[in-house]
């Protein structure tokens, strides 16, 4: 071949340098297909040395490009021994070598033991910073917190989080599978109370896991029983009523999809309510209302239980990683009785104050995101009316001070028009709903989210509640082709 000729990039088993959306070129190789990848026509599946990731690109010389030895790319501080470790096992592949397992870790230095840290000394201490990450390249099809923000000092709120921890480096948001590296408890040996978990869904499922690998005694139950094979193969206890759950365990969890289905656990028929008293304690972890959760709370405090508000920030990725962020009210003594389930199901907690201040955070948290989502949709269908490339605009995005986990992770999806329900619109909805109804309740106007949640209730109407909050887009792009000039 001259040096004139180009490789072919498209064909498999090509090596080459590849890029996704805010982030270097990396060391890759053509392969036929990747886990949870979908065939897509004009696209190439690239398999990225040093970490063994996956990704679905367009053969453009900005996106793949040959593979040359002594070509340079500009990673991160921080990522340039992972660089290092891409080069040397694809060059080792081109020579035919044998390449060692990209997911082997690198042998860990010993290090100088450390106290273990308890409640009182998260307590007393200032807030914790956040842990370190490994060195990956989280790329713009990562499954992450949707929130995309960052452990950090905050004032006048008790907070915890945990130690550093190994990290899976890429999830793709078309994945279909569990990470197989779960969250380690950092030495924080488990709670010996007895833990019971009601709601095994997207989010629940994936929290009452990680409660069960990281060494607690976890009982589960679910409405609709075949959910819990799984976690009966994992070692839970699977009871067939709530009633069972109660009586059996001391620190009882609840995470469901809205605020009827939340009061219909604690007041319904067989509802745990009545199976409370003083030994027991309540944790519900579901996005509702400040007027549920003060109800719920009230409720179990009547019967002498303790209770905590507990809703989570984070979609389905962050909770298989125990990345969420989890936002607490109600009983402190509870709160702290829970330091190592928070250390295996988050990185960061907060105590905020009474009951029904925790459901505000978390309904201001989402309402910012699900105005947020509208805009990127709106804007990247922009880009697309006038012809612009929305690769690019990613980038440029990924870049500047708009770059965040969520434009990139969502911004991904649009492209691929691949929505798997990481967190999904009709829940997003029902979030941006139940904070109309706080404005209101306090006087606030809040026209930009209002308007925001009508393009959302659009997208309800199109039977797209039950895919990913990002396919708001699909609504936004729509053309009216008989109302456009010719």
């Amino acid at each position: 071949m001259t040096d004139e000729e180009t490789p072919d990039v498209t064909a498999v088993d090509s090596f080459v340098w590849a890029k996704v959306s805010g982030h270097p070129f990396w060391p890759g190789q053509v392969v036929e297909t990747g886990p949870g990848i979908k065939a897509r026509a004009g696209y190439v599946v690239v398999r990225f040395f040093g970490s063994n990731d996956f990704a679905s690109l367009k053969p453009a010389p900005e996106q793949i490009k040959p593979y040359k030895a002594g070509t340079t790319t500009t990673p991160g501080k921080k990522n340039r021994k992972l660089l290092t470790k891409a080069i040397r096992h694809i060059e080792r592949a081109m020579r035919g070598e044998k390449v060692e397992s990209d997911t082997e870790q690198e042998p860990e230095k010993k290090k100088p033991k450390k106290s273990t840290p308890t409640p009182d000394s998260m307590r007393s201490s200032s807030p914790a910073t956040a842990r370190k990450k490994s060195p990956a390249r989280t790329s713009a099809r990562s499954s992450t917190s949707e929130d995309g923000s960052r452990p950090g000092s905050a004032q006048n709120l008790d907070s915890g989080s945990s130690a550093s921890r190994v990290r899976p480096s890429i999830v793709h948001a078309d994945s279909t599978s569990l990470p197989s590296i779960l969250p380690q408890a950092s030495g924080i040996p488990a709670t010996n109370a007895k833990l019971g978990f009601l709601g095994l869904g997207i989010m629940g499922g994936a929290m009452a896991m990680n409660l069960i690998k990281t060494g607690h005694d976890v009982s589960v139950w679910n409405r609709t029983a075949s959910k819990t094979v799984q976690f009966r193969n994992e070692g839970a206890t699977v009871y067939d009523t709530k009633r069972q759950i109660v009586e059996n365990c001391d620190i009882i969890f609840a995470c469901v999809s809205d605020p009827k289905a939340a009061r219909d656990l604690v007041f319904g028929n067989g509802g745990v309510l009545k199976f409370m008293d003083e030994d027991k304690s309540y944790v519900d972890m579901s996005t509702v209302d400040p007027e549920t959760a003060i109800e719920i709370g009230d409720a179990i405090r009547s019967k002498g239980g303790r209770f905590l508000e507990a809703p989570v920030s984070g979609s389905k990725g962050p909770a298989q990683l125990g990345e969420l962020i989890i936002m607490c009210a109600g009983d402190r003594t509870l709160y702290v009785d829970l330091y190592s389930c928070m250390e295996a199901i988050s990185k960061k907690w907060f105590f905020l104050s009474e009951v029904g201040s925790a459901a505000k955070m978390k309904l201001v948290v989402n309402s910012i995101m699900g105005a947020q989502m509208a805009a990127l949709a709106e804007g990247m269908a922009l880009a697309e009316r006038c012809e612009l490339d929305q690769v690019t605009l990613l980038e440029i995005l990924s870049l500047g001070a708009l770059g965040s986990k969520m434009v990139n992770l969502k911004g991904s999806a649009i492209l691929e028009s691949n929505f798997p329900p990481n967190f999904p619109l009709r829940l997003a909805q029902k979030d941006l709903r139940l904070a109309l109804s706080l404005s209101e309740t306090v006087h606030q106007p809040i026209p930009v989210i209002a308007s925001a949640n009508e393009l959302y209730k659009r997208s309800m109407s199109a039977n797209l509640g039950d895919r990913d909050m990002a396919a708001v887009y699909e609504v936004v792009h729509q053309r009216d082709d008989n109302s456009m000039h010719e």
